[in-house]
């Protein structure tokens, strides 16, 4: 791997992280509603599955290639239920999110949950594997930044590097900023609108999948093409 062709990946990638998405969508939600660290678990869950992804694409993108509509319409399912679990969970615990509790002096206090990171992390790993530009992105765009199969183990670990590096510090500033915004407004009616409007959020993410399943649905029922 070049010095150019690790710059024009760099740049690859920051565009698709900062690019408006499910996943940029369910982190900054989940920062208004529950501060940093949920929504940094998602951002983890994210660079995860871009690490597989080009791990996958770059030892075996012949078979990528051949899985991909399969791989995300199931994804697509799985996410779609996880994203109203979620959806629903929030709009069942409006004043005390999923992580926080108050006081008897009326101060909220974080308590951080394992299984909460770890709905977290799944929920990144699902929005992702159900993306399927960012499926594409890494089956189709990287391999014309970088010839994949001229790259030996240390040039993966670097490519790879580069990509967890930048997704990781993209996702973890856009994390930062709306948890900072969420600490500002910390009134008990405005966490319930903040809480409504990101589990809202949820399912809207929920029904978009949903609607991008209907061509299968339709022409495996027989209905013929939408």
């Amino acid at each position: 791997m070049t010095f150019d062709s690790a710059v024009l990946l760099a740049i690859a990638i920051c565009l698709l992280t900062i690019k408006p998405g499910p996943g940029m969508l369910a982190l900054v939600t989940r920062a208004l509603a529950d501060g940093f660290w949920p929504a940094f678990f998602i951002a983890l869950g994210i660079v995860t599955v871009q690490a597989f992804f080009f791990v996958t694409a770059s030892f075996s993108i012949t078979l990528a290639e051949d899985y991909v509509a399969t791989i995300t319409n199931v994804m697509k399912a799985v996410g779609a239920s996880y994203m109203f679990f979620l959806g629903y969970k929030g709009l069942s615990s409006l004043e005390r999110g999923l992580w926080t509790k108050r006081s008897k002096d009326g101060h909220v206090h974080a308590v951080i949950k394992p299984s909460v990171l770890s709905e977290n992390y799944i929920a990144g790993l699902t929005i992702t594997l159900a993306n399927p530009f960012v499926i594409l992105f890494y089956v189709a765009v990287v391999p014309s930044i970088l010839s994949l199969e001229a790259l030996d183990g240390v040039d993966v670990f670097l490519a790879t590097l580069i990509i967890v590096s930048i997704n990781l510090f993209i996702l973890t500033l856009e994390a930062v900023l709306a948890a900072q915004l969420r600490e500002a407004l910390r009134e008990r009616k405005t966490i319930r609108i903040i809480n409504t409007i990101t589990s809202l959020c949820y399912i809207g993410i929920g029904l978009f999948l949903t609607y991008s399943l209907l061509p299968l649905f339709v022409a495996t029922l027989g209905f013929g093409d939408v």
